[in-house]
């Protein structure tokens, strides 16, 4: 069975194109970011997991979200930012990864929050509504882009292979 978490699902939509060419995000970055998560109460540990079918095949989608408001039925994703750039860019991410969250704990509304890593303040949040035919035309990319990028790692692992033992590449 494949399987896929909703962060995998947001880094092939959004990040993978720049993970190929070598590009980091700096731990210093991440963990800052791990730090104002916890610091805000979006540390929810739970695990949740859905079968989603992708051309006869299931798939298992996976994801943590960061809070939920059971009370209220409203799941939350944060995200941080340093620029307005990384901002709009974590804001399409974010979407995609509340509308998964969505699909995988049932409930059809969320709130996307944005902190601000220079104010060191929360400075937006967007209201999500849960939308079924958005996540299958997401869910559908994300793992025909999946299936491609593996197709391609198969294939520069046989050539690579191929250099190392001495052998003729055509």
């Amino acid at each position: 069975m494949k399987r896929l978490s909703a962060g995998q699902i947001s880094s092939i939509l959004f990040y993978r194109d720049k993970d190929m060419m070598g590009y980091k995000v700096p731990s210093s970055v991440l963990e800052a970011g791990s730090l104002v998560h916890a610091r805000l109460g979006y540390n929810q540990p739970k695990l949740f997991m859905r079968f989603f079918l992708y051309k006869g095949e299931y798939w298992l989608i996976t994801g943590m979200p960061d809070k939920i408001d059971y009370e209220n039925g409203v799941v939350e994703e944060l995200k941080t930012f340093h620029s307005e750039q990384v901002r709009k860019r974590q804001e399409k991410a974010g979407k995609v990864q509340l509308n998964i969250y969505l699909f995988l704990t049932g409930l059809k509304k969320g709130k996307l929050c944005f902190y601000d890593m220079r104010k060191e303040e929360m400075v937006k949040i967007i209201d999500v509504e849960y939308d079924r035919q958005f996540l299958k035309r997401t869910l559908n990319t994300a793992i025909g882009l999946q299936k491609d990028i593996q197709k391609f790692v198969d294939k520069y692992k046989k050539k690579r292979e191929g250099v190392i033992n001495g052998k003729k590449q055509s």
